[in-house]
Formats: structure tokens, sequence, C-alpha cells
């Protein structure tokens, strides 16, 4: 008993389901199979967990380094600010050293500060140290 393919399993595979990759390629929608495509991938997933760390993060100073409401507030202001005035030095090291090796180092910094920056802070200023760490692997 042969089993004729459905609307919904061709457009999984076979002809139908590349003509829709092609489609999504051609409208814009998806970017050429290649680096290109796993680099975009990678940055969306480095985005998820640096806005999943964002959230938690002010929950965890008011919660666990019992960190005022307007103490969160400032850190994060201030780790805002240092990461934006060092954007620009950064930018210019890349543009020296290589865009892919800078990459790979502030991606570096950023695992390790947000997996062990806060477990070492219990104070104001080693919060906002935390998060200015993070902030400036970030840019």
């Amino acid at each position: 008993m042969s089993h004729a393919p459905t609307a919904s399993t061709a457009t999984i595979s076979g002809e139908n389901g590349d003509a829709n990759w092609s489609w999504s390629v051609r409208r814009g929608l998806l970017l050429e199979s290649g680096p290109q495509r796993k680099l975009a991938l990678a940055g969306f997933v480095n985005q998820l967990g640096t806005a999943a760390f964002l959230a938690t993060v002010p929950l965890y100073a008011l919660r666990e380094i019992h960190l005022s409401i307007g103490q969160v507030g400032l850190g994060l202001s201030i780790a805002a600010v240092v990461g934006l005035i060092a954007g620009i030095p950064v930018g210019r090291l890349a543009d020296r050293r290589g865009p892919r090796d800078i990459f790979l180092v502030t991606l570096l910094i950023q695992a390790l500060s947000m997996t062990t920056s806060l477990l070492f802070a219990h104070s104001f200023w080693a919060f906002v140290l935390a998060v200015t760490a993070t902030d400036l692997a970030t840019r």
C-alpha cells in the first residue's frame, strides 16, 4: 500500500520544501545557506540569552544581593553608560585586529561574566562591576 504525499509532507521535504526555502530566501526572510546563516543564528541565540540574563538580573539583585530598586536601576544605568562610551574604542580595535577575533573575545568575556560574576556580587559596587563587564562584552 503506497502513501501519496499530502500537502503537509510535501512542504517539509522534496520539491515543495525546496521551493519554500528558496521563496523565503528570495523574500529576504532567510539568508542563503552558509556561514552568514550560521552567524545570524548564533547572533539570535546570543541575544536571546542576553535578554534572559538582563531580565533576571534585577530580580537576582533585589532578592539575593538585597539591593534597593534605586540601586539596581543606578547600577544598570552605570553599566549602560560605560558600555556606550566603550563602544567606540572597541569598534576601532575591531577595525585594527579584525572583527572575528574581537567578537570571539567578547563572547568569551560575556560567557564568563554571565556565569561567574554574579556569584561574587555581594555589594552594590560588585553588582555594578558584574553588569558592566557583561554589558561591555555585549557591545
